[in-house]
């Protein structure tokens, strides 16, 4: 019999309307950086002529791009619940961030031909203060737009919100290469350092966009719980002296929430009542350690021939 208590998950619901606003404000405030970041390198690259500059511009095409799509998933999955869709609209966020980690990678393709074009052929900066201007312009508001982001991250556990702040972080490195490599250049005629810089962040953000494409995998193909939270689990579980033992636990996660379903075996001559009770227990406590579980109960009376699996 599944059971639910009504007191902790309307505590739920209250921090999932301030999670809801803080996400929307900081989706909000990447669009917003991300348009402002196309429209000023537009300029810059149309003054200077900078290929460091064309390559920063496209990624921050692909950056608006990719802001706008987290943007809409965010408030898909931020919708409740409804009768179609019982389990809500989380895995919207992994899907955005795995959609996000392609773009990120069709990005890099194309800033290292671009830094290896570089290489081979370097080129002259035309007017190089405007483009020293520009990338300064975007690491100030790129720096703050990362802070804001770390903040809403550790309070909401947002997937897409961290692919967002990833590729960010990752441009902030190559809004810094690109200005060292635009202010070296000009003074020291070191043009071929442009192309150097821009292949190496392009590694970097190849290898930090293959993480996030794997975690956004797992979580759309329902893979299990860490190891060390399942052992929480069980262990939180049996800490219950009425609990003579448990099977059948499977586990999930969707958006910012982690499902838990198990079978809790215990006397089979307590009432119902009393087997409610005990599973208001059980589930008060793991709400403590784990306050965005959704937990589903089935009391078992122990000594029922059912195959248990290994924990």
């Amino acid at each position: 019999m599944p059971h639910s208590c009504p007191h902790n998950h309307n505590h739920f619901d209250f921090s999932e309307i301030k999670n809801s606003r803080m996400k929307s404000q900081v989706m909000w405030a990447s669009v917003s950086v991300a348009l402002t970041l196309v429209l000023s390198k537009i300029v810059a690259w149309y003054l200077t002529g900078s290929v460091s500059i064309l390559s920063s511009l496209t990624d921050s095409f692909l950056d608006f791009f990719a802001s706008v799509v987290s943007f809409l998933a965010v408030r898909q999955a931020m919708k409740p619940a409804d009768e179609q869709h019982r389990y809500g609209f989380g895995k919207v966020e992994a899907l955005a961030a795995l959609a996000q980690s392609i773009f990120i990678i069709i990005s890099v393709v194309y800033v290292a031909y671009e830094a290896i074009q570089h290489m081979q052929n370097p080129q002259p900066i035309e007017k190089p203060m405007v483009g020293v201007a520009v990338m300064s312009l975007s690491i100030i508001l790129t720096i703050f737009l990362v802070r804001f982001q770390t903040r809403v991250i550790k309070t909401t556990q947002s997937i897409a919100i961290k692919a967002d702040s990833m590729h960010y972080k990752a441009d902030l490195y190559l809004n810094v290469s690109v200005l060292v490599s635009i202010m070296l250049s000009s003074s020291f005629d070191l043009y071929w350092l442009d192309g150097v810089i821009g292949l190496a962040v392009a590694s970097y953000i190849l290898y930090t966009s293959y993480g996030i494409a794997k975690h956004s995998v797992n979580i759309l193909m329902d893979r299990e719980l860490s190891a060390h939270m399942k052992r929480e689990v069980v262990e939180i579980i049996k800490k219950n002296p009425a609990v003579k033992g448990l099977h059948e636990l499977k586990t999930r996660s969707s958006g910012t929430r982690d499902f838990v379903q198990v079978h809790v075996e215990m006397d089979g001559h307590i009432s119902l009542q009393k087997a409610h009770e005990i599973s208001y227990e059980i589930e008060k406590e793991l709400l403590k350690k784990f306050p965005r579980l959704h937990l589903t109960i089935h009391q078992d009376p122990t000594g029922i021939d059912e195959a248990h699996v290994k924990l």
